[in-house]
């Protein structure tokens, strides 16, 4: 079932994308890397701040939260998408990134971009996301070489509203 954050779930969401940033990333990245990316220590003020700023989508079973996912303000990025290690590769995060993209149209975005590390770039790029540009992003005092892709999200056109009149004769 996927639903909308509150805070009640910040401690479960930051221990998933600590955990799952920790599990999968190690192939990719240093030690130091993912310790800068996701400190084991996070601070959890400045995370409650985050997600409040933000429209946060969940996922979850009876085992608990699978994944999460983030648009900004403006509803034109999404900033986070992250499945739990043991829910990797099942549609968890296919189905929030739809999710995601279905507010993003409702709110008029034609055009949606994201930011992505080398460990999910394959991921965005079966969903339609095209490479735009390189981009370097901090965490602490660690650079990392980032990918920035987008892809155009036009309205899903509903075969059985269309009347008559709208369809052209050659």
């Amino acid at each position: 079932m996927i639903r909308k954050y509150t805070l009640a779930d910040l401690e479960s969401v930051v221990m998933l994308f600590t955990q799952t940033v920790h599990m999968i990333s190690c192939d990719y990245y240093s030690l130091e890397e993912i310790e800068a990316w996701a400190p084991l220590h996070p601070d959890m003020s400045a995370w409650e701040r985050y997600f409040g700023e933000r429209y946060t989508l969940l996922m979850e079973c009876d085992k608990g939260i699978t994944g999460f996912g983030c648009l900004n303000p403006d509803g034109n990025n999404v900033e986070m998408l992250y499945t739990h290690h043991n829910y990797q590769s099942r549609g968890v995060g296919s189905a929030i990134l739809e999710a995601l993209e279905k507010e993003a149209r409702r709110r008029g975005v034609k055009e949606i971009m994201l930011t992505t590390s080398t460990s999910a770039k394959n991921f965005y790029q079966k969903r339609g996301y095209k490479y735009h540009h390189n981009e370097k992003k901090k965490y602490g005092a660690i650079v990392f070489d980032c990918q920035i892709l987008c892809k155009k999200i036009v309205e899903k056109l509903d075969i059985n509203s269309v009347s008559d009149k709208t369809i052209i004769n050659k």
